[in-house]
């Protein structure tokens, strides 16, 4: 695994975990209790990490001419196109 592959698939979980938090910020954070907040901060961490870890293996299964599924490619585009649809601020 080359470095520059790690440091973008960080600089994208950056990106997810900004999103994830800046939408619940706009939308619902305030209204959550202190504990309920760290959980949900807690959760996004943690599952934005798992997917990460995802990436960067599949990233090496195909560096290393595995055989990647395509129906798991075809769920990380769709992912990908939710997160970005999320990012995007709407115009109101």
């Amino acid at each position: 695994m080359t470095d520059p592959v790690v440091a973008i698939v960080g600089e994208q979980r950056k990106r997810l975990v900004g999103a994830v938090l800046g939408h619940a910020e706009r939308e619902f954070y305030a209204d959550l209790t202190v504990e309920q907040q760290k959980a949900f901060r807690a959760k996004v961490l943690t599952s934005a990490s798992a997917f990460s870890d995802f990436v960067i293996d599949v990233v090496r299964g195909i560096s290393q001419g595995m055989y990647v599924n395509e129906d798991a490619m075809r769920m990380l585009a769709e992912i990908n196109a939710q997160v970005r649809n999320i990012a995007t601020p709407r115009e109101e």
